[in-house]
This record gives structure tokens, sequence and C-alpha cells, in this order.
């Protein structure tokens, strides 16, 4: 799980991309908010495993690209987990959830080997364009997957 230990690494890395020092400590505060999001998840059956739910689910979706196989092979668990493992969340706020996990995994990934492959920076842009309110860090996205980018989200 993305904690605050990998914020150290995740700088550096992008400190030798040669992105901003101002644009990274945004994006800095931007995971550090994230992570206190996550942090926040709940679910009233579920309790404290429910991260772990979502960490298991997560490590399964990572590498799916196409977001209908996703939800092919989400819509199933969700169903299954519901009542059982998990509340009756609905599907829209769980995917939500799960989603800005995978980004958490994402970034984790990203900052622990120092590499990002393009599935990975294209993921991470769909989720941050879907869910987040994380400008700085759509910004480095762009930046990274070459896209010139001044500000702001674009679509």
């Amino acid at each position: 799980m993305l904690n605050d230990q990998h914020l150290n690494p995740l700088n550096n890395y992008l400190t030798r991309l040669n992105i901003e020092e101002s644009l990274i400590l945004a994006t800095i505060n931007e995971i550090s908010e994230l992570i206190i999001q996550i942090n926040n998840f709940s679910d009233a059956v579920a309790k404290s495993n429910y991260l772990i739910i979502l960490d298991t689910l997560s490590q399964e979706l990572l590498h799916i690209t196409n977001e209908t196989d996703l939800l092919e092979i989400l819509i199933p668990k969700w169903q299954i987990l519901r009542n059982n493992q998990i509340s009756n969340k609905p599907i829209d706020e769980f995917y939500a959830e799960l989603e800005l996990y995978l980004l958490a995994e994402l970034i984790r990934s990203f900052a622990t080997s120092q590499e990002i492959s393009s599935q990975q920076l294209k993921k991470m842009r769909e989720i941050v364009r879907r869910y987040s309110n994380m400008p700085n860090f759509w910004q480095i996205l762009c930046k990274l997957s070459g896209d010139k980018i001044a500000s702001g989200y674009t679509f």
C-alpha cells in the first residue's frame, strides 16, 4: 500500500526527470491527500479488511487495460462480495474506491521501481481524469507521456 515512505523516492525520481520542484511538491501534497482519502475508505461489513479486499482486487486488475474487460471481471466479484464480505455498497462507489486504490498502487510501483510503463501511465491518467482532484499530478503525467500541457485537465 502506498504510504508516506514512498514520497521521498518519488520526489527524487521526478527531480531526476527535470520536473519543476514546485510542481513536484504540489504533487506530493496531492498524493498525501490521496493516501488519507484511501485510509478513510470504510465498509460496515468488511471493517479493517476492506483495504485488504481492495488490495486483492487491485492486484488482479492491475494489468487489465480495457475497461470493459475490467468490468467483466469486477462486477461478478462485487456481486459475490456484497452482503457477504462487504456491505451492499453501490457498484459505482465501490468501483471509484477500487480505482483510487489502484491509482495509489500504480504510484507506489512507480515510486519503488523508479520507472513507469506506457500502460501504467495511461491507466493513471485515466483514473486521475475520472475521479481525482490532482491537477499537479495530472501535469506530471502529461509531461511523462510527452504531452505539452501547461496547466489543468484536458479531455
